[in-house]
């Protein structure tokens, strides 16, 4: 993606410019009557309900942007709630530490955070991906809904079907929200699964039992008494006496893996039914796309294709 420097719509203000290209299996003759399948589009401002955000390229056009804003507020009669208001540096790389504030308003610094929520997601200035601060707030919130409906998900007297049927309305929703945006890691998937399974073994009959664990006094006992008969710790097995495959059978449940890669390619399927113009067809179909160093992820419409 370029930065641009305004525009006559933009009245000179800041953004982003977007090259994109949708191929014909993404649109159809109508789309394309209506609206270009490639070309450029140029904004500079996102929002949703009364939240928005602008995108700028350096602190600069950051300043012009909210000048131009607090201006049009005024003539309005509107006012700027800037105790709401934060910025943020997006991959930040500099020896210097994060900055705590890059902006002023009416004699008020902004506050210069490395990540905030928006619409229930945290966002973060170094996590391109999910994110560490995302993932463990997906875990947390998950195990808190879990917890307020414990009775009612543990009640060996209702049907199981029952029961799994309350847990994915209340627990999976939290667990999931806005996966069908994610690009995880293994580890990252792996740690969303064992989550939702445990989840499943609350609510069995032995979900917890293991094989044959050791006894209390031998759990006690740590390394000092490593030097006792070495081949004894062999007869152990931590393992499940019923393994994640059979837990997925009898509560008739599929992984998250599974889950998150259908609506993800619900998502595509979603998106490529917008018009051509749409903003979320265009960056997902942009063809402004630069490689980086480390493993390759797949993005979200290479996953689902």
């Amino acid at each position: 993606m370029k930065v641009y420097f305004g525009t006559p719509y933009a009245a000179g203000v800041p953004g982003l410019s977007i090259a994109y290209s949708i191929p014909n299996e993404a649109t159809d003759r109508m789309q394309r009557e209506r609206a270009p399948s490639n070309g450029v589009c140029e904004d500079s401002e996102c929002g949703y309900a009364d939240d928005g955000a602008i995108i700028t390229w350096d602190e600069n056009n950051l300043k012009t942007s909210m000048n131009i804003l607090m201006q049009v507020f005024t003539e309005f009669g509107l006012n700027l709630n800037l105790s709401k208001t934060e910025t943020m540096i997006i991959n930040y790389q500099s020896t210097t530490p994060y900055p705590e504030s890059i902006l002023s308003l009416n004699d008020e610094q902004i506050k210069n955070v490395s990540a905030f929520m928006y619409l229930g997601v945290w966002i973060s200035h170094d996590d391109i991906y999910i994110g560490n601060q995302e993932l463990s707030n997906r875990v947390s919130s998950a195990h808190c809904a879990f917890s307020e409906n414990r009775k009612l998900l543990t009640n060996m007297k209702i049907k199981l079907a029952t029961r799994v049927m309350f847990l994915d309305s209340l627990v999976k929703s939290r667990l999931t929200y806005g996966c069908h945006t994610w690009k995880p890691t293994s580890a990252e998937l792996s740690k969303i699964n064992s989550t939702y399974n445990y989840f499943l073994r609350c609510m069995i009959w032995n979900g917890h039992k293991r094989i044959n664990p050791p006894p209390r006094s031998a759990r006690s006992s740590s390394s000092s008494s490593s030097s006792s008969d070495e081949s004894e710790p062999e007869m152990y097995d931590w393992g499940y006496i019923i393994n994640n495959e059979r837990l997925r059978e009898i509560t008739k449940t599929k992984t998250i893996t599974q889950y998150y890669e259908l609506q993800q390619i619900k998502w595509i399927a979603h998106v490529i039914r917008r018009e051509n113009d749409n903003i979320c067809k265009i960056l997902t179909f942009h063809s402004t796309k630069r490689k980086k160093r480390g493993r390759n992820i797949k993005s979200i419409l290479e996953r689902a294709i």
